[in-house]
């Protein structure tokens, strides 16, 4: 009996040391054509956006002052801040390296990752500046 106690402690202790060491689950995705990367320690702002926001004409709607280059999603262990240090520690570097200006928080909620344990999605969207549109040339 003692034995096998022993043993599920250890096998707790490995799975501690496995999940800690492996971090959370990140993914990037980027939209449109690609922008110059920017140091990974850039300055990015944080904005909270509204469903006026990203109507025609709003600041992040079509036309408006920004446009969504990509997004950064992560699978944290369930409960996790999305805007703790740890979390910023993760996006700021991939949103920089998009070129990224502005993050908007799109999505913080909970789900289960592959293996069916809990988990704290997060989607945060990466804005920047909308470039001018070139003028069209006949082909």
């Amino acid at each position: 009996m003692r034995l096998s106690s022993f043993s599920g402690s250890i096998t707790m202790a490995i799975s501690a040391v496995f999940q800690l060491a492996c971090g959370p689950a990140v993914g990037e995705a980027r939209i449109g054509a690609p922008r110059p990367p920017k140091p990974e320690n850039c300055t990015l702002q944080f904005a909270s956006i509204s469903d006026t926001d990203t109507q025609q004409g709003g600041k992040f709607g079509a036309g408006g002052e920004y446009e969504g280059i990509g997004v950064v999603m992560i699978g944290a262990d369930e409960g996790t801040d999305a805007m703790s240090e740890k979390i910023r520690e993760i996006v700021r570097p991939k949103a920089c390296a998009m070129g990224g200006e502005m993050l908007s928080l799109a999505v913080s909620g909970v789900g289960a990752n592959r293996r069916g344990h809990p988990q704290q999605n997060i989607v945060f969207q990466v804005w920047a500046r909308r470039k001018a549109t070139p003028a069209l040339t006949s082909f």
